[in-house]
């Protein structure tokens, strides 16, 4: 199935059949932001943040993860810009734009 983002006036949301849900939260990003990432079954998930020149902001790998991976990822020393965050598990890979301001 399609994961579908929406954006809101805090962030971004997207569900995946209501067992996979990813909250950006805020986008533009000032300083930081918060990933929250819920699912309902046990998941190794890798999570990058790479700049529109594929350079590493931020990584993160947790292996077995249950129900939530959340993260406060600092931005305070990123230019600002356009940012992709990419999301890695077992069975699929999640890329989403976020703006630093």
């Amino acid at each position: 199935a399609d994961l579908m983002f929406t954006t809101s006036a805090n962030g971004i949301e997207s569900n995946r059949n209501d067992n996979f849900k990813i909250v950006i939260s805020p986008n533009p990003v000032g300083d930081e932001f918060i990933l929250d990432i819920k699912f309902s079954s046990l998941q190794n998930i890798v999570v990058e943040v790479t700049s529109i020149t594929s350079e590493f902001v931020y990584r993160n790998s947790q292996n077995k993860c249950f129900n939530e991976f959340k993260e406060i990822i600092k931005m305070s020393k990123c230019s600002s810009g356009i940012y992709f965050i990419k999301i890695i598990t077992e069975h699929s890979v999640y890329t989403k734009k976020i703006i630093k301001k």
